[in-house]
């Protein structure tokens, strides 16, 4: 399956940021139907309405060292 490149990173992003307006503003009363129709996965708008951190912008388990101690070393 190929990665998605920046620009679909950022196209889908910005579906999901709208749909999440919707659903705050009242126009939806569903998640799954503001999902259908801004065309974005229901659990992934679930995962961002309840403030799960996405995978991008977490740590990874395997880094050892915060960004200021690693720049400290180089």
């Amino acid at each position: 399956m190929p990665q998605p490149t920046q620009a679909q990173s950022s196209n889908q992003e910005g579906r999901i940021l709208l749909a999440i307006n919707a659903i705050k503003q009242g126009q939806f009363r569903s998640i799954r139907a503001s999902a259908m129709l801004y065309n974005v996965l229901y659990t992934t708008l679930y995962n961002w309405l309840n403030g799960k951190a996405l995978q991008h912008n977490s740590t990874p388990n395997s880094c050892k060292l915060t960004l200021y101690k690693e720049s400290a070393l180089v």
